[in-house]
């Protein structure tokens, strides 16, 4: 399992309830990487959450790329710095 934790920046989240193992896990990874180099992208499989700190998409870009790699993202939450 991995731990999210607030690194400073905005983060945007996502329920992918589609994606299922880790083949899947990678495709979303690499779908966001390609339209946000920068970003930090963080997966959870047991809940199938991601969290994107991203360093130029918008959610919109962001969900968009992960909709065209075949998956169904839902925005979750958005965060600011540490607040929850």
């Amino acid at each position: 399992m991995i731990a999210f934790r607030p690194l400073g920046r905005p983060s945007i989240a996502f329920q992918v309830d589609d994606m299922t193992c880790l083949r899947s896990a990678g495709v979303v990874t690499n779908a966001v990487k390609a339209v946000d180099h920068g970003a930090r992208v963080r997966v959870e499989l047991t809940t199938r959450r991601v969290e994107i700190e991203p360093s130029r998409a918008g959610v919109e870009a962001i969900g968009a790329a992960i909709n065209r790699a075949g998956y169904t993202p839902v925005p979750v939450a958005t965060r600011v710095g540490g607040d929850k």
